[in-house]
């Protein structure tokens, strides 16, 4: 197991960190079994995602939030978070909600958003507040915040007219709050959320969202998901006691994994991937609230119903957006789907994606047997 652990990580240590994201994205969507049964629906909504006819159409746009209720419902939020994102799906313990975002004339997919539970340290957040373990912890004001996980928009939304801020802005509206404030206990005082990679993103320069500075960027190097499995196989087999006190307890992903890392005598390398943080007070008192100072939420910071902040999102960021694009001559009508590197080998995935986009990969052998045999 050790050996096959230092092969693995002596070859994710040899990428960047891009590469190494999509990589990740790359297996899951080439070991995902209902991957295979699904691959007509995948289809399906990769065909009705937004697109516009003409570089004005983003002006008709009217967002409208579905929270997922029904299997068919999480199945179309699941398709699009693989399909259109480069950061691989991470399983949230917790508190979470999900959201998907249509245009509300022509039905079609703008993106998908999820709302977790936050992280439990992180410095720049915890700096700004002025955070004590006490506070933080012991009196749980940690539940008073939410962390933006998922905020996605499809393509050439994203690209064209900046998706990405209509994205970040949505996950600030009153449908997302309301539903959250009234499924738990705490309501959000305060949004919470960092970048992919480095310190520049789609939140750089985006009212209501304040940078709060860099995280350190040492993060752990993970296995992928076949590597995963047969240490969870592992350790249940051989120190089955512990793993099920890991399997219940929070975090059991991490839990088993630092288990195993511990036995094996193996120490997993790090990722120089630093990550911009972001910060949205949801109410004028929120900080204050937050540190205990007061105990007086006060008025909301901003109108966050979805007109108004489709409005400042058209005006703001869209409309400058494209005018900069067509003076340059830089607008674009492709799409972004991941479903072309379904049995692909990740040789020519990283080709394609990352090193060519004129790279023409061999065919891949047939989705259905790929998935089925």
């Amino acid at each position: 197991m050790k050996k096959e652990l230092e092969k693995h990580f002596e070859f994710l240590s040899k990428m960047s960190v891009k590469e190494y994201v999509f990589y990740r994205t790359w297996h899951q969507i080439n070991n995902q079994k209902w991957i295979g049964k699904n691959l007509n629906k995948i289809q399906q909504i990769k065909h009705n995602i937004w697109k516009a006819d003409t570089p004005e159409d983003y002006l008709k746009i009217e967002p409208k939030i579905i929270i997922p209720q029904k299997p068919k419902e999480h199945l179309e939020w699941r398709i699009l978070r693989f399909f259109i994102s480069s950061a691989h799906t991470l399983a949230t313990p917790g508190r979470s909600i999900r959201a998907t975002v249509i245009d509300k004339p022509t039905g079609k997919y703008l993106g998908v958003m999820q709302l977790v539970s936050d992280f439990s340290t992180l410095k720049p957040r915890d700096d700004y507040i002025g955070w004590t373990k006490q506070i933080k912890e012991k009196d749980k004001m940690l539940n008073y915040l939410a962390m933006g996980a998922t905020l996605v928009p499809t393509q050439p939304l994203g690209y064209n007219f900046l998706g990405g801020k209509l994205m970040a802005l949505l996950l600030c509206s009153d449908v997302i709050h309301n539903y959250w404030n009234n499924r738990y206990p705490q309501p959000i005082a305060a949004l919470t959320t960092t970048s992919l990679f480095g310190g520049f993103s789609q939140y750089t320069g985006l009212k209501y969202w304040k940078k709060l500075g860099t995280t350190s960027g040492e993060i752990l190097l993970e296995p992928n998901d076949t590597i995963n499995l047969k240490l969870r196989h592992w350790m249940r087999d051989n120190y089955p006691e512990e793993f099920e006190k890991a399997g219940n307890g929070s975090r059991p992903k991490a839990r088993i994994l630092n288990f195993c890392y511990s036995r094996i005598g193996f120490r997993p390398p790090k990722n120089k991937a630093p990550r911009g943080v972001y910060f949205c007070e949801m109410y004028e008192n929120a900080k204050d609230f937050l540190n205990k100072k007061t105990a007086d939420l006060g008025k909301q910071n901003f109108d966050n119903s979805i007109d108004a902040l489709t409005k400042l999102w058209k005006e703001k960021y869209a409309s400058k957006r494209i005018n900069n694009l067509l003076k340059n001559d830089r607008y674009n009508t492709d799409s972004l789907f991941y479903d072309d590197i379904i049995g692909m080998n990740w040789e020519d995935s990283k080709k394609l994606y990352l090193d060519d986009p004129q790279y023409i990969p061999k065919p891949p052998q047939n989705k259905f047997d790929l998935f089925f045999t």
